[in-house]
């Protein structure tokens, strides 16, 4: 059983909200990789309202941050400075 955690929608520290598809965009993938990513337990962290995914700006972000290389034989993303 998923572990459910109190949203607040009013909380605006998640930033914007975005369906699949803008997320994606914002990302540079197709709505189907995100989709794969999700069902794969990859990519960003999301909220699922009822039936509706979205992803908060604040995910997206923490995800790409953990994308940043500076070098193909890095195996572990850049630690900030």
């Amino acid at each position: 059983m998923t572990k459910q955690v109190p949203f607040d929608p009013t909380d605006k520290s998640l930033g914007n909200l975005h369906p699949t598809s803008s997320a994606a965009k914002k990302m540079g993938h197709s709505p189907r990789t995100v989709e794969d990513w999700r069902t794969k337990g990859l990519g960003p962290k999301y909220l699922k309202i009822q039936r509706k995914v979205l992803y908060s700006d604040k995910h997206i972000d923490e995800y790409l941050a953990t994308c940043v290389r500076r070098s193909t034989a890095d195996t572990e993303p850049l630690q900030a400075a």
